[in-house]
């Protein structure tokens, strides 16, 4: 057991299933290893419909559910305190703020 943070690094599945469940990714700490998984994986990464990919995508989602290699035991959860005077502070879907949009009214 052990505590290990992770962040996307951009918002898609691909970002959390490939990198931390592929088998041999750089960041696999569990080793684990499923033909079946990787097969979905590899699958999605050529599917050019959206929608079909991210039902790809759930399917991978859905063995790793069942077979649990690994077990988040918490999440982080970030609140933002803005100013009433402080306008367009918008958060990116990474969590990013778009400090170019902010307008500030005194």
């Amino acid at each position: 057991m052990y505590a290990l943070g992770w962040i996307a690094d951009y918002p898609d599945p691909q970002n959390f299933l490939n990198t931390l469940f592929y088998t041999g990714s750089q960041y696999n700490d569990s080793h684990y290893s499923n033909k079946e998984f990787d097969a979905l994986l590899d699958k999605a990464a050529v599917e050019k419909d959206y929608d079909t990919r991210m039902k790809i995508y759930q399917q991978a989602e859905q063995i790793i559910v069942d077979q649990a290699p690994a077990m988040p035991l918490w999440f982080g959860r970030n609140y933002i305190v803005i100013s009433p005077e402080v306008h367009d502070y918008n958060i990116d879907p990474l969590g990013v703020p778009r400090l170019n949009l902010v307008t500030v009214e005194k």
